[in-house]
């Protein structure tokens, strides 16, 4: 009778176990569904010695919008404390664009775009390591689409790598 009981416990853990395991996947592929794509963006230094970002392949579209925007210094692949280099968003909500209205990339370190709020102004880069993130709208010939950006680079004495 003991072995009855004990086979009774050990089964009703194993299916609360499972039910649990079942909700958390199903709760990641619910929060994995709302995810905007990501979309690489990448920094360089100019003709005229200035950091500027784009996208890769940024020709392909009609137009890019910048709808936020975040530069942070890292430090063991973290971001650092007082590491925040320059931050800004369009103000309002967004706008429906037009299809080739708008040509934010590429964009100049510290430039100032059209409804723009900024919320950190731009630091001097120095040496180091560095993330940025934000929000795209870009537009083909037949849609628009909403894209997260990241990208990583290290500064080094005017020169810039990316790195995955």
């Amino acid at each position: 009778m003991g072995e009855k009981h004990v086979s009774v416990t050990a089964r009703a853990r194993k299916n609360y176990s499972t039910s649990a395991v079942i909700v958390i996947f199903g709760i990641f592929l619910v929060l994995l569904s709302g995810c905007h794509p990501w979309m690489r963006a990448e920094a360089y230094i100019g003709d005229d010695g200035a950091l500027y970002f784009t996208i890769p392949n940024r020709e392909k579209y009609n137009s890019v919008s910048i709808y936020s925007f975040y530069i942070y210094q890292l430090q063991d692949e973290k971001p650092k404390p007082d590491g925040e280099y320059w931050s800004f968003s369009k103000s309002g909500s967004p706008k429906k664009i037009q299809f080739g209205e708008c040509n934010d990339f590429p964009l100049r370190y510290g430039e100032e775009l059209p409804e723009m709020d900024i919320e950190l102004q731009p630091k001097k880069i120095i040496n180091g390591e560095y993330a940025l993130r934000g929000v795209v709208r870009i537009t083909d010939d037949k849609n628009w689409h909403t894209l997260q950006m990241h990208g990583k680079f290290i500064y080094n004495n005017g020169f810039v790598k990316n790195i995955n």
